[in-house]
């Protein structure tokens, strides 16, 4: 009896590889969904986001239609940080421009997929907000009444939509020699509603829509670093004192030249591990990895090294998070932060991206398609075979 039971399992294990083969196969082959990033992520549970800008939209008509088509081919999740912050939309103290939050959110909704809004940031204060001559008790009660107005706008207009919120942005300063204390970057919101500007910002979003989650935003904080350890200080006493925090926002700009693969790995595993411990989500929101900071332009060697970042990164965060999305910080590589917005960094021109100036998949690409692939195949197996590992 037990001879019959070890070559039934061995049939239902033949069974079940080839079961996940044909289903992979019949979608290459074209029969079914053409595979993409957002196919073999979905079949995991896993998100994979993309931040986009919507003047893209305005290219000439081929440019857009490719971009279109790659957000809504490989991406489920989208952000729209640039084009939906507050000097961008606040136009004056009683007027809101919601007309790029509209484009955005419907692009969102009709393609199904979730996602990000933003709201505070030291470096997107509208000008006239900042020079018109306000009294601080004037800025905190505009500010609130901007948040309330936003937010309800989006839980009226676009429900289930906008899932989650950068309810702060970088607000620590990078430079941390306080330790154990922590210190905040001296902005505009710090100088006007005081040190717990943060803590009045979450309160004020949780109040007009608690059903979405809020998230602090920070750059920096990936590895053991000073501001890594100031920021989960911060986090720690928002929480003891009841503020409704829900996640963290790692956005991880990296770079091929800076990137130590074998130790900085460890150390993001641990990053998102302390995180966890927090109770709070983990969410990777701006990653690229530049490859021109030497300012020797492209070829295939750095290529191939910022594949291995992005596959190596991409597995550790899926491994160590509950629930993981990952969003790359652009759509492609002819249009990046990189440049206009990046005076402290030497090169004019990069190519952080999985795609190409025109359009086309890299090795990045290729690396994050793999590792998709190779976890949606294990999710078929395990469905089918509750037993294996």
């Amino acid at each position: 009896m037990n001879h019959i039971r070890f070559y039934l399992g061995i049939l239902t294990v033949f069974f079940s590889f080839d079961c996940v083969r044909n289903t992979v196969e019949q979608i290459e082959a074209g029969t079914g969904i053409e595979p993409s990033l957002r196919v073999y992520a979905e079949r995991c549970g896993i998100g994979i986001g993309v931040a986009i800008n919507s003047s893209s939209f305005k290219e000439s008509i081929p440019q857009r239609l490719k971009y279109e088509r790659i957000i809504r081919q490989e991406y489920n999740f989208m952000s729209d940080g640039f084009s939906l912050s507050m000097k961008h939309i606040w136009k004056s103290k009683d007027t809101i421009d919601f007309s790029p939050l509209d484009f955005s959110a419907t692009f969102a909704q009709i393609n199904n997929m979730p996602m990000r809004g933003f709201l505070i940031w030291g470096e997107s204060v509208p000008a006239w907000l900042n020079s018109g001559g306000y009294t601080n008790e004037e800025i905190e009660a505009m500010t609130k009444s901007y948040i309330e107005t936003v937010m309800k706008y989006c839980k009226k207009h676009f429900p289930d939509v906008v899932k989650y919120w950068d309810a702060v942005n970088e607000a620590m300063e990078t430079n941390q020699d306080s330790l154990p204390y922590f210190q905040m970057k001296k902005n505009f919101w710090h100088e006007k509603l005081g040190p717990e500007y943060v803590s009045k910002v979450f309160r004020w979003a949780h109040e007009s829509d608690s059903d979405v989650l809020l998230f602090y935003n920070e750059y920096g904080c990936e590895f053991q670093t000073p501001k890594k350890i100031a920021t989960i200080t911060f986090l720690s006493t928002l929480l003891q004192h009841s503020v409704p925090v829900h996640g963290i926002g790692l956005q991880c700009h990296f770079s091929i030249d800076t990137v130590r693969e074998r130790m900085n790995l460890s150390e993001f595993a641990r990053t998102i591990d302390q995180f966890t411990a927090l109770g709070l989500h983990v969410h990777v929101t701006e990653f690229d990895v530049r490859i021109n900071d030497d300012c020797s332009g492209l070829n295939q060697e750095k290529l191939l090294k910022q594949s291995q970042i992005f596959k190596n990164y991409f597995a550790t965060y899926v491994d160590h998070c509950p629930s993981p999305l990952f969003t790359i910080f652009g759509v492609s590589d002819c249009a990046t932060w990189i440049g206009s917005c990046t005076p402290f960094l030497p090169q004019k021109k990069d190519w952080p991206l999985p795609f190409d100036d025109n359009f086309l998949p890299k090795p990045s690409y290729d690396s994050l398609l793999a590792q998709l692939k190779q976890r949606a195949d294990r999710f078929f197996l395990t469905v089918l075979r509750p037993d294996f590992h």
